[in-house]
């Protein structure tokens, strides 16, 4: 199909050819016939392919790409030489050492039909012809950041079906490792801000003792905890639940935290500083997801203030092997303004357990469907009451490895008031 100023597009489906890499003469000369479906092709493409992963962070490796191609390819499609432009937003400008590098015009007509069609071979001159348009001219657009067109010059041999497909099928493969990068530079940007989310060291607080644990499902999860503010009076702490996993979840963990942080410095009540964290939710750009959380304060004299924003019921194990559920509070934050929370209270005597736990625990399943469930825990607690509260911790975490694989992310904070003498 032949468009305007002498473009040509590969529209139609080219026909499943097996082609090996073979000589063939044209007109009594021999030249090389290129097979994408061999292992040499893919062989080298691989070769081109781990530029671009080895090339992240360095601005010189979209230039390598393009000498790669020439170098794997060049003979075989008669593409030679050419450039590379790089998308500044309104321009491509060349990418070069010269003082003075060529640039073209996102508007002009070469330019948008590379950006529209993805590969683009000029048999005759469009647009104004600075690097792109002019003719005898192949050009392929790459989705990186920022978005680069890579240009060859074509050969008086080159068979304009055959370089098309081949650039095609490079362009997507280029396209497909980026996309790949991305992600994986993403995870792990969200594997650090959740990491810096959780506390270095257990805190201290007189006649208390403390463990946590979290293990997020995949390389980055949702859960978070936090000890946020304490000295010899007080502990001010938090385990909550962002929905999904990956960068989202992270970032609003992050906001959560911070929220948590900047609320309690200022002296906030608990119930207000939920109430004001779940209207900025609500008001945020992540807003479409949901975040559970427990926020507590405990006092040296064994007082327990909290309020359970939505989260799975914390409990307390008293000494006497009673059990009572945290479960006073409110809606769980997210999209929907919340209404008020109330603040709950109950009292910790020496030796009493306080349990706080994701979902992502409680609901570890077996490969019979049955969950790990809060009665296991309980048996958990009540059969390792004198240990201390680290070896209980690393009990539980033994046990639920061996009931089931992760399949949410799975976080708890366990705390005794230690008993008198």
């Amino acid at each position: 199909m032949r468009l305007r100023g002498g473009f040509v597009s590969y529209t139609s489906r080219v026909q499943a050819r097996k082609k090996e890499e073979t000589k063939v003469e044209t007109n009594g000369t021999t030249s090389q016939v290129l097979d994408v479906r061999s292992k040499r092709f893919y062989r080298q493409l691989e070769a081109i392919l781990e530029v671009v992963q080895a090339g992240s962070g360095d601005g010189n490796w979209i230039r390598r790409v393009h000498t790669g191609i020439l170098g794997a390819f060049g003979d075989l499609l008669h593409l030679r030489g050419g450039t590379v432009l790089v998308d500044h937003g309104g321009f491509f400008l060349e990418d070069t050492d010269d003082t003075a590098p060529a640039s073209v015009s996102t508007s002009d007509a070469a330019v948008a039909l590379v950006v529209d069609h993805g590969v683009c071979l000029f048999r005759t001159s469009i647009g104004d012809c600075v690097r792109l348009g002019r003719s005898g001219i192949a050009a392929v657009l790459i989705q990186s950041e920022p978005r680069r067109i890579l240009t060859f010059e074509l050969g008086e041999q080159s068979t304009g079906e055959e370089v098309e497909f081949a650039l095609r099928t490079l362009r997507s493969a280029l396209d497909h490792r980026l996309q790949t990068d991305r992600m994986h530079s993403h995870l792990e940007q969200a594997f650090e801000i959740q990491r810096s989310l959780l506390p270095s060291k257990v805190p201290v607080l007189p006649g208390f003792e403390f463990a946590a644990f979290s293990s997020p499902a995949e390389r980055v999860g949702g859960d978070f905890y936090d000890f946020l503010i304490g000295d010899e009076v007080s502990l001010t702490w938090v385990v909550g639940d962002a929905s999904g996993h990956g960068l989202g979840a992270a970032l609003l963990a992050r906001d959560v935290v911070t929220g948590l942080r900047m609320g309690v410095e200022r002296e906030l009540k608990l119930a207000v500083l939920v109430e004001r964290l779940g209207r900025v939710i609500a008001r945020g750009f992540l807003s479409t997801r949901f975040t559970s959380l427990f926020l507590a304060e405990v006092e040296r004299e064994g007082n327990v203030f909290y309020v359970n924003a939505g989260h799975p019921s914390p409990w307390v194990l008293k000494a006497s092997g009673d059990a009572v559920r945290l479960d006073v509070g409110g809606a769980v934050l997210g999209p929907m303004e919340p209404g008020r929370y109330r603040r709950g209270h109950v009292f910790l005597e020496p030796g009493d357990l306080l349990f706080a736990p994701t979902d992502g625990l409680l609901e570890r399943t077996d490969r019979t469907g049955e969950m790990f469930g809060e009665a296991r825990v309980t048996r958990i607690l009540c059969d390792t009451i004198g240990q201390s509260v680290s070896a209980i911790s690393r009990r539980i975490e033994t046990e639920v490895s061996s009931h089931g694989p992760i399949g949410d992310d799975t976080t708890w904070i366990l705390l005794r008031r230690l008993p008198v003498g």
